[in-house]
Formats: C-alpha cells, structure tokens, sequence
C-alpha cells in the first residue's frame, strides 16, 4: 500500500478502501498464490468501456494549462485526425500545453501521470474512453485492450 501511495499521491486509507471495493465488485480477485489483490483484466476493461463515463462523467471546463489527455496524449496523438486545434487537459500548473480542461478521476493524475509514461498513457486511454464519441471511444478502448491483454 506504501508503494501505492507514493506512486499515486493517494493516502494509504483511499488505497485500502479502493482495494475492498475493487474486490468486492469483482474488478480485482486474489491471487491463489500469493493472497494479494491483482486486477481481473477482463472486468476491469468491461467497466472502463461500458460503466466509467457514467460513473464519472466527464465535462469539458475553461482554457487552462495542463497535461494533455485523450486524444492529445502521446499514447493516441496519432490514432484519430482532429477536426479542430482545441486538446483536453488535465489542470496541472506545471502543465506545459494550453486546453479545454477536464477534471481527472482523481486530483493526484496529472502528477502520478507525469512520473509514470506507462500510467499516463493507460489514464489517457480511459479518459479518452470517458471522453470521446463512439468513434473515438472504440479507437481507445481497442489499444486498452491490447494493453491489458
């Protein structure tokens, strides 16, 4: 839990209560091994494509500067041409790029998001998933599940 914490910028208390949700819901199992909680890929996809956008619903804020997410992420940058020049941001004050801003699932994403290339870019596929129309939904959902496998 301690390595959670640090990584994510999350308390160890919102870890623990994540993981008894997680486990209750069927989104993580123990392992049979080992006893600890690892996600159930299968449910986990399931959710991020077909439940999360009306768990979290996400609505498009002010121009602000921030992290790049979406479509505007380095993960999906090149997956879908953009009718327009305006990208979605996670705020973040040390955010180098200028957008339309979107609240992140949680506060700590844009900085947990900035430490990790390979968090960042599965947190811009679910936003994007979050986000986007049916098109662009599919396109994400599609490279998230070739990356949990």
């Amino acid at each position: 839990m301690r390595g959670l914490e640090a990584a994510l910028g999350i308390s160890k208390t919102e870890v623990s209560a994540s993981i008894k949700r997680s486990l209750a819901s069927g989104i993580a199992i123990k392992d049979r091994k080992t006893g600890r909680p690892k996600p159930n890929r299968r449910q986990l996809r399931e959710f991020i494509v077909h439940g999360l956008k009306f768990v979290f619903p996400a609505k498009p804020g002010t121009m602000q500067r921030g992290l790049p997410t979406a479509f505007a992420a380095p993960v999906l940058r090149n997956s879908l041409q953009s009718a327009g020049s305006l990208i979605s941001v996670w705020p973040y004050a040390r955010g180098q790029e200028m957008g339309q801003s979107i609240e992140p699932l949680f506060k700590s994403v844009p900085e947990a998001a900035e430490k990790d290339e390979r968090l960042y870019a599965y947190l811009a596929l679910i936003h994007a998933v979050r986000l986007g129309n049916q098109r662009e939904a599919n396109v994400a959902a599609n490279l998230l599940a070739e990356r949990l496998g």
